[in-house]
């Protein structure tokens, strides 16, 4: 059988003005990822990408230590399909009304700042709520993406992809947990609560593999970190 190897995004900028810059931490991620494909002797007939900025720097860390050892990653096709739901984006616009809500977490941010641990995973659990109520249609920001939108696009992805695996031994997708959790959603046939706790546990770079054959796919693997150490696991 033939595989497709979906790849999330390494750590990119949260809590900073611009979220879709891979960290330093995130490149390092996307650095291990490209020398544990280089120890394993694994290279890919094609690449897909979505058109995010973080997909595309993570596909680079990677690609940068298989060309070095000239291992085949050929230059990605772009996707839209594989682009992150934009739940992000409506946090962003409804943080501020979220907080509100959250009076011990707003009392920590101002005692301790934006920056402190305790303030972060707040902020993070804040987040968490925020995607919950938007796939279940309970938030919502005009001209941005909602869930069914979101759905009905990764679905069409998951055909594109279906499609363009015919003939292929290896391929690779460079995309962003969300969208993930809804191939394998898809593929699994999965309601809304399930997808978004998907969502919730993939890790930065964590690899998910499908098996590939006569048009379908196969859930092999999810959410692998083999070439991370403990200490560069990250979720955010």
């Amino acid at each position: 059988m033939a595989s497709l190897y979906l790849i999330r995004h390494g750590q990119a900028s949260f809590m900073q003005a611009n979220y879709d810059q891979l960290s330093p931490a995130g490149y390092a991620q996307a650095q291990a990822l490209g020398n544990y494909f280089v120890q394993h002797r694994l290279q890919f007939d094609k690449v897909w990408c979505g058109e995010l900025v973080r997909h595309h720097q993570t596909y680079q860390g990677a690609q940068e230590p298989m060309t070095t050892h000239q291992l085949a990653m050929p230059a990605p096709i772009v996707l839209p399909g594989l682009n992150e739901h934009q739940a992000t984006e409506v946090y962003q616009h409804l943080q501020g009304d979220f907080l509100e809500k959250d009076q011990a977490l707003k009392a920590l941010l101002a005692a301790k700042g934006p920056h402190h641990a305790e303030v972060r995973r707040g902020y993070i659990k804040l987040f968490y709520k925020a995607i919950q109520l938007w796939a279940k249609g309970e938030v919502q920001v005009e001209g941005l993406e909602n869930y069914p939108d979101f759905a009905r696009r990764v679905t069409a992805a998951y055909h594109q992809l279906a499609e363009m695996m015919e003939g292929v031994e290896n391929g690779i997708a460079f995309t962003s947990g969300g969208t993930i959790g809804m191939l394998i959603g898809v593929l699994l046939q999965l309601d809304s609560e399930r997808i978004v706790e998907l969502n919730w546990q993939t890790r930065n770079t964590g690899i998910t593999e499908f098996s590939y054959s006569k048009g379908k796919f196969f859930l092999r693997s999810f959410n692998e970190i083999p070439h991370l150490s403990p200490a560069m696991v990250t979720y955010v």
